[in-house]
């Protein structure tokens, strides 16, 4: 018996050790190129809007601020805060003298994306010209002197023709510009449809 545990052992001792593992093998992976920081925009327009509050034609005189960012690709996100100035006519049926029967607050949120838009480059920076389509959704707050206070949702949809002219420092991408355009939209309320004009200009970085 202790020649067989002896004969055992001295085999165990004179077998070859296992074979080492195979090195590993590294894979070089290439970095992703960095992501270019996205457009972001803010400005102020002026505007004038004809809506119906409880059956009353009402005239609108806004001055607002807005902001837009490039969402992907082509497709902007915006939005917009108006203070808005409610006036009418002081005759019966809407004419004669103009009378501000309050003031109110109108909050929108939309998309945009353009319809049409061409880039000229000269070497000074590029200029682009679009005609974008938007719609949007918000809600106002108006204070009336006669009807008192309202809040109106509403949806807005229409056209934003306008210039963005691009800063470029030397050879360097472009990192500011400004944009001026002029918007014309289609309002609608619980209580009518009614037409939008606005104009404003925005300053742009990344």
């Amino acid at each position: 018996m202790v020649t067989l545990v002896l004969a055992s052992l001295i085999v165990i001792a004179h077998d070859e050790p296992p074979p080492p593992p195979p090195p590993a093998v590294l894979v070089a992976v290439e970095p992703a190129p960095p992501r270019e920081p996205s457009w972001s925009w803010l400005g102020l327009r002026f505007g004038l809007a004809n809506t119906a509050v409880l059956g009353h034609d009402r005239t609108m005189a806004t001055f607002g601020l807005q902001t837009h960012r490039v969402v992907t690709g082509a497709l902007r996100a915006f939005g917009e805060y108006e203070l808005a100035v409610v006036m009418a006519g002081s005759g019966a049926d809407g004419e004669g003298d103009w009378d501000v029967y309050g003031r109110g607050h109108i909050v929108r949120a939309g998309l945009r994306h353009p319809l049409l838009d061409t880039t000229i480059d000269k070497g000074e920076g590029p200029i682009r010209l679009y005609a974008d389509l938007e719609v949007a959704a918000g809600a106002a707050l108006l204070s009336d002197n006669l009807l008192g206070t309202n809040v109106l949702p509403i949806a807005t949809g229409g056209l934003r023709l306008g210039y963005e002219i691009y800063k470029r420092d030397g050879g360097e991408p472009s990192t500011s510009a400004i944009d001026g355009h002029m918007v014309f939209r289609a309002q609608a309320t619980r209580d009518d449809v009614s037409f939008v004009f606005g104009a404003g200009f925005e300053w742009g970085t990344r």
